[in-house]
């Protein structure tokens, strides 16, 4: 499915969080995998398809077509998800937590509502059976 950016802010916003969450990535997998930091093999599945979807919004953007939008909704709930239970858990937790840790979380929640805007908001999917039919009718 081909797609069209309404806005050249959005798409440079989308290349930049991608950029940059995958760079963080690139380190993260070097880290576990070239370094072999101690991690559960659960955490290690969880990076790579993280990864993987990554390089899937990436390519979609590339090649400017494919199901960009329910990938970056995958994305952008991953964001919330680990945003509001990062802040959940401080909230009931005992112990004070600095104040950068709840800025993080808010970070990463307010990632996560950036990217569903964007995607619901910005990104105009065309089917290839609207110009059969355009064509058509004339």
């Amino acid at each position: 499915m081909p797609f069209t950016f309404q806005s050249n802010i959005a798409r440079l916003v989308l290349w930049s969080m991608l950029i940059i969450v995958l760079a963080m990535d690139a380190y993260g997998v070097w880290v576990v995998f070239i370094k072999s930091a101690p991690a559960a093999l659960f955490m290690k599945i969880f990076m790579l398809l993280g990864i993987g979807l990554k390089l899937a919004i990436l390519f979609c953007l590339i090649l400017s077509k494919g199901p960009i939008k329910t990938f970056i909704y995958i994305w952008a709930g991953l964001f919330i998800l680990s945003g509001s239970t990062g802040l959940l858990a401080f909230v009931l937790s005992a112990q004070i937590e600095p104040v950068q840790a709840y800025f993080d979380k808010v970070v990463l929640m307010c990632a996560g509502v950036v990217l569903i805007a964007i995607a619901s908001k910005m990104i105009l999917v065309s089917s290839g059976h609207d110009s059969l039919d355009q064509s058509q009718v004339n």
